[in-house]
């Protein structure tokens, strides 16, 4: 993000996730995405978000469920991208209807807005 609000809000995020990694109830792989996908905040390109490389991700990585943590500017999805469980997408600011539409779980799908 390059509103330092929204970036430690999605760090917060994590912390909370990774409170249930300690306790092995959840095993969990972070990335970070801009106009690409990394293992590294570094690696993860721009700070405009394209949807693309994410389902690309998706569709190589096949994970169970997702957790997407954005704003509302991504608007690049074509094509539906499932995974086989749950998808929850946290968005700071605004929803983004694109990648609302494009990638869905089997399972469940549920959308957060986020104050920070």
């Amino acid at each position: 993000f390059s509103d330092a609000r929204k970036t430690e809000a999605a760090r917060q995020a994590i912390a909370t996730l990774n409170e249930y990694v300690k306790r092995g109830q959840i095993k969990i792989n972070v990335y970070y995405f801009g106009n690409t996908v990394s293992s590294t905040i570094s690696g993860a390109g721009s700070h405009a978000t394209h949807g693309v490389p994410i389902q690309d991700h998706i569709a190589k990585t096949r994970p169970n469920n997702v957790i997407i943590v954005t704003d509302g500017d991504i608007s690049d999805c074509h094509s539906v991208t499932t995974v086989p469980g749950a998808v929850w997408m946290l968005f700071y600011e605004s929803r983004s209807r694109n990648v609302m539409e494009h990638i869905k779980g089997k399972k469940s799908n549920k959308y957060y807005d986020i104050e920070y």
